[in-house]
């Protein structure tokens, strides 16, 4: 039997085309055109280097390997923006070849970064920034919004104005359950930033509240 060599964990370029290969593989499958599949499926297996003549293995074998190909390749950081909605639609200029130069122009237009840097990044390097893009990119636009008076509606009923806040990608949200379990942060201040007058330090009233007993 031979012995096959452990897939290769690929660096962007090589990374985006995998992506593009696998899409490519979903699309035929999606409208069952099979016999373009298998090239496709061992031009993947190529790609991750492994050796190998593939034709003669059983399907069973060959598909193995190749799922081990993407389970290398796959992201190993969990980041968040990969846990939210996504559409799967296809978008009219989309054609072969576009993930790597999506990446390109991403990186080239925010950090002017040429093809030679781009091509090496590690994918979890490489989805990492893309999220920091987007979270900055949405704080400027949070900002802009907040200036336009577009972000503010009028209420009849108290004749006075209400902030709407741009709206925020699903995983940049805040859970219930965040909010709860974060706690209070508590700061040192200065004696002469202190507040002039009585100071009533509302944790040891409720303090006492809780275990003062109680008059019949």
């Amino acid at each position: 039997m031979m012995k096959i060599n452990k897939p290769k964990r690929l660096r962007l370029r090589k990374w985006a085309k995998l992506e593009g290969l696998r899409k490519s593989i979903r699309e035929h499958a999606k409208h069952g055109i099979y016999l373009p599949c298998a090239d496709m499926v061992y031009s993947t297996i190529r790609l991750c280097g492994v050796i190998g003549n593939f034709s003669k293995k059983p399907w069973f074998e060959t598909v193995e390997i190749y799922g081990n190909c993407y389970l290398e390749n796959l992201p190993r950081v969990k980041f968040p923006m990969l846990s939210g909605d996504g559409d799967d639609d296809t978008i009219p200029w989309e054609y072969d070849g576009r993930d790597w130069y999506w990446w390109l122009n991403m990186f080239a237009r925010n950090y002017g970064w040429g093809e030679s840097q781009v091509e090496k990044l590690d994918i979890d390097d490489a989805i990492g920034l893309y999220q920091e893009i987007i979270v900055q990119d949405q704080f400027d636009k949070e900002w802009q919004h907040g200036l336009s008076e577009l972000a503010y509606e009028y209420v009849p009923a108290t004749k006075k104005s209400k902030y709407k806040p741009l709206e925020r990608p699903k995983w940049m949200r805040m859970t219930k359950e965040m909010i709860k379990s974060k706690p209070i942060k508590k700061i040192k201040i200065l004696a002469s930033m202190m507040p002039q007058g009585n100071i009533v330090n509302l944790d040891e009233e409720e303090q006492d509240a809780n275990t003062s007993p109680t008059t019949p």
